[in-house]
């Protein structure tokens, strides 16, 4: 760089040592994927995603998403702008239906990243002591214990 010109470079945040997060389990056609969503400052920071066996295709390309992903969140990109870009992308099998419905690896990722990131904002908007736990029938974070029941904010189901 010459004098007078400016580095315009986007640095990702540093990450702190300690994060806390979310995960969640979604079935997809190639198998269960696994999502941890993790937070700092109430904004989701960074993802990690696990599908199938070590050393497979799919493992690779799976774990090169999740590290796209949280870059773009470490560098200030929105959530709703990367879940935009990965809902929605078919793949050669779908699995469930309706909102339910699970298009490929890459739209069960970005259908997590919403639900979770809607829940750790609901999470905060609520008094402090409301914890959100992942719902058995559905798997997104919406669980939530009130009036001495377990009942979920997203697809209605209830322990009692």
């Amino acid at each position: 760089m010459g004098d007078g010109e400016k580095d315009d470079t986007i640095k990702p945040t540093k990450r702190p040592k300690t994060l806390s997060g979310h995960t969640t389990s979604i079935r997809t056609a190639l198998g269960n994927l696994f999502v941890t969503v993790n937070t700092s400052d109430g904004k989701p920071f960074e993802i990690f995603a696990q599908i199938g066996k070590a050393g497979s295709d799919v493992v690779a390309f799976t774990e090169a998403i999740a590290r796209l992903i949280s870059l773009a969140l470490r560098c200030g990109v929105s959530v709703d702008e990367i879940v935009t870009q990965l809902e929605g992308i078919g793949g050669a099998r779908s699995v469930g239906f309706g909102p339910n419905r699970i298009m490929s690896v890459p739209d069960a990722i970005g259908q997590t990243l919403r639900k979770l990131a809607a829940a750790d904002t609901d999470a905060e908007q609520v008094n402090g002591n409301h914890q959100l736990e992942i719902c058995p029938d559905c798997g997104t974070c919406a669980l939530i214990r009130a009036e001495g029941c377990l009942k979920c904010e997203a697809c209605g189901f209830s322990e009692c």
